[in-house]
C-alpha cells in the first residue's frame, strides 16, 4: 500500500507539472495577425491583433475608453474597448482620431456589434502619432477628453463675443467657437487673453489655435486662444 505522504507528494508534484505544462503552454500561443477587413463573426472568442486608424474616442461613464479604428483602405471599422483598470495608467501616448494603433485582445459580439477587448495596457501600443495638429471642431467635440493639454488648431463661427476687464484693465476676449454639422451644432468655449479681438465680429468664420482643458469654475472644456485668424 502507498504510504499517504507518497501519495500526497505524488499527486502534488503532477498537479503541479501539469499547472507548468499549461503555463508555458499558453505562453507559446500567439494571437492571430488579422486585419480589420477580415474580422468577422467568424472570430468570435479568439484573441487577435490588429491595426487601424482611431476615427473616435470618449470616454464612458465608469473611466474605461471606447475607440473606434478603420482601416484606410476600406470602410472596415472596429469598436476596441480599453478597460477602466488599464486606461487610467496608460502613458504610451496620445490616443486622439488620426493616431494608428495595434491592439491586441478577445474579439466580442456586443449589441449585435463587433469589438475587441483589451485586456492590458501593453496589448495597445501606438504605431504613429496623428500627423496634424488641425481638427474640425465636431472632431474635437466627439472625443474632447482624448484632447486634454493638447495644442490644436480648429475653426468654426464667433458668437457671443465679450471683452472682459478687471479694475479697468483689459484681461480678454472671451467667446463661443461654433460648427454645425448634419444638423448638429458643436461648441468650444474659447477665451484668449490680453486682447480685445475687436478686428473681428458676431459670426466671423475664424481658425483658432490653442490649448483645450476643462475649466472647473464654468464645468466646460475651454480652449485657451493663442491665435485667431480670419477663415
Amino acid at each position: 500500500m502507498i504510504d499517504n505522504r507518497k501519495l500526497l507528494f505524488t499527486v502534488t508534484a503532477l498537479a503541479l507539472i501539469g499547472v507548468t505544462a499549461l503555463f508555458v503552454y499558453s505562453t507559446t500561443i500567439q494571437p492571430q495577425a488579422v486585419s480589420l477587413d477580415e474580422i468577422d463573426n467568424s472570430l468570435v472568442g479568439k484573441v487577435i491583433t490588429t491595426n487601424g486608424t482611431i476615427t473616435h474616442a470618449r470616454t464612458l461613464s465608469d473611466g474605461s475608453l471606447s475607440l473606434e479604428i478603420a482601416s484606410l483602405n476600406s470602410n472596415s471599422v472596429l469598436e476596441v474597448y480599453f478597460p477602466t483598470s488599464e486606461f487610467e495608467g496608460w502613458s504610451g501616448g496620445n490616443l486622439t482620431p488620426g493616431t494608428v494603433i495595434e491592439v491586441t485582445g478577445e474579439v466580442l459580439l456586443y449589441q449585435e456589434s463587433l469589438e475587441i477587448s483589451v485586456s492590458s495596457a501593453q496589448d495597445l501600443r501606438v504605431i504613429a502619432e496623428a500627423t496634424e495638429s488641425r481638427y474640425d471642431l465636431w472632431v474635437i467635440m466627439d472625443s474632447v477628453e482624448m484632447f486634454d493639454g493638447m495644442k490644436v488648431r480648429t475653426n468654426g463661427t464667433m458668437v457671443d463675443m465679450v471683452t472682459i476687464y478687471s479694475s479697468e484693465q483689459l484681461v480678454g476676449t472671451s467667446f463661443s467657437l461654433q460648427q454645425r454639422l448634419e444638423n448638429q451644432t458643436y461648441s468650444l468655449e474659447c477665451m484668449c487673453f490680453n486682447q480685445t479681438l475687436e478686428q473681428f465680429e458676431e459670426f466671423d468664420a475664424v481658425s483658432v489655435t490653442g490649448d483645450i482643458s476643462f475649466y472647473s469654475n464654468k464645468g466646460c472644456w475651454q480652449l485657451i486662444v493663442e491665435l485667431v485668424e480670419p477663415e
